[in-house]
């Protein structure tokens, strides 16, 4: 009996097909007048499937600053930019009658002079790398 078993199971020829069928009942295919498509595409809705974002990339994507003027990136108008700010800063905690609200806009000024210190210090640790 053996025998007969791998007569019978020869994978060196290699499997043509399988079927199981579990009645006389055939599956058919619906008919195609009735078919209509869908109001997305497939592949987007495939990707929304099998791809959909973990609660964890929804947050940060909820909480992401969206930049409306990517030209404000450039570092030189950056920079402008922050130092600009920073004076407004002051001036604003000069002409502010609230003591409360002068000491905010002092230590917002005081902040971005903190960072402003920061980038000089990394630019300059990044040249010496570079001579180095």
């Amino acid at each position: 009996m053996a025998g007969e078993i791998s007569n019978r199971f020869a994978f060196d020829v290699g499997i043509e097909r399988i079927s199981i069928t579990a009645g006389p009942e055939v599956a058919r295919l619906p008919q195609t007048a009735d078919v209509v498509p869908g109001d997305i595409a497939v592949e987007q809705k495939l990707a929304d499937i099998l791809y959909s974002p973990s609660w964890q990339q929804q947050l940060l994507d909820a909480i992401r600053t969206q930049v409306e003027n990517r030209e404000m990136l450039v570092p030189s108008r950056y920079q402008a930019m922050l130092e600009s700010v920073q004076e407004h800063l002051r001036l604003a905690a000069e002409k502010e009658e609230d003591d409360e609200d002068c000491e905010d806009l002092e230590e917002a000024a005081k902040f971005l002079d903190g960072a402003k210190e920061l980038r000089d210090l990394l630019n300059t640790y990044r040249h010496l790398l570079h001579k180095g």
